[in-house]
């Protein structure tokens, strides 16, 4: 495990655009998202390395990206249908849910919020309880295994490329983290709710709860993409610290060199497959 050695990127690397790179944690590795790619690495139990990669659906994103409030449900849900391809291509990875330590967790948190909206009833104050305990409950899964360890890894990786350092030297936090989402997804929710209750046909109320957490997404990856370009005034920038400061505490951890390795093998097979796509 310590004897991996881990350089700055490739000097093909500085002549060429960086590349908007997402990526998300495994419980046993790092899925690394291109533009129009996708490529992952797992740690087997015999302790070696497997490595897939593929096509990203991008299904929507030309015609979403220029429309506010649909581009990021839009990608969100491109970025979940690699998860099936994911799994056919590598069928040792492991996603964050399949732990029976997991899934107790994730359990309890549907019990709190089906019971903060049972009690408080229809509104904002049990949108707000209720995604609050989801986030809880979401948070409390990363520190189950590896995975926050496999989320720092997968930052790491992707901070070096950027800043063109090693990835060790790299900061776990990365700004364009969907940690930054959390809270501001949170209380606009909460908001968009509390108004679909009071606007909505009675009839069609119970579906207010799934738009109003829909509109949220939509509305805090406004504020994200905002605070991602220097706008959005100290609102954005009040979340953007928030965020950092829960990804420190809650959602990532300092990974080993082992972990880095994998973070790395991934982000490596993604930038060539990206190369390959656009020679």
């Amino acid at each position: 495990m310590g004897h991996a050695v881990y350089m700055a990127e490739p000097a093909a690397h500085d002549h060429e655009p960086h590349l908007h790179l997402a990526g998300m944690a495994l419980r046993n590795g790092v899925l690394m998202l291109g533009p129009t790619s996708w490529a992952a690495t797992i740690r087997t139990r015999g302790g070696g390395l497997e490595t897939a990669a593929g096509r990203r659906p991008t299904v929507g994103e030309t015609l979403s990206a220029k429309v506010p409030l649909l581009r990021g449900p839009v990608r969100l849900l491109n970025m979940l249908l690699v998860l099936p391809r994911l799994r056919r291509a590598l069928p040792d990875s492991r996603l964050s849910l399949e732990s029976p330590d997991v899934l107790g967790v994730t359990a309890a948190g549907a019990v709190l919020v089906r019971t903060a909206r049972m009690g408080f009833g229809p509104g904002a104050a049990s949108e707000a309880v209720a995604t609050l305990g989801s986030l809880a409950s979401t948070f409390a899964t990363m520190r189950i295994g590896d995975i926050a360890q496999y989320h720092g890894a997968e930052h790491k990786a992707i901070g070096g490329y950027e800043q063109g350092i090693a990835a060790r030297e790299a900061t776990r936090e990365h700004p364009r983290c969907g940690t930054q989402l959390a809270i501001p997804m949170v209380v606009f929710s909460a908001i968009a709710t509390h108004t679909l209750f009071a606007v909505l046909p009675r009839h069609t109320r119970r579906s207010a709860p799934l738009l109003g957490q829909l509109l949220g997404v939509a509305a805090a990856t406004e504020l994200f993409r905002a605070a991602h370009r220097g706008r959005g005034g100290a609102i954005a920038r009040a979340s953007q610290r928030l965020g950092i400061t829960l990804q420190t505490h809650a959602t990532t951890q300092e990974p080993t060199d082992a972990q880095l390795e994998v973070a790395e093998a991934a982000l490596e097979r993604v930038l060539a497959v990206e190369r390959r796509t656009h020679a």
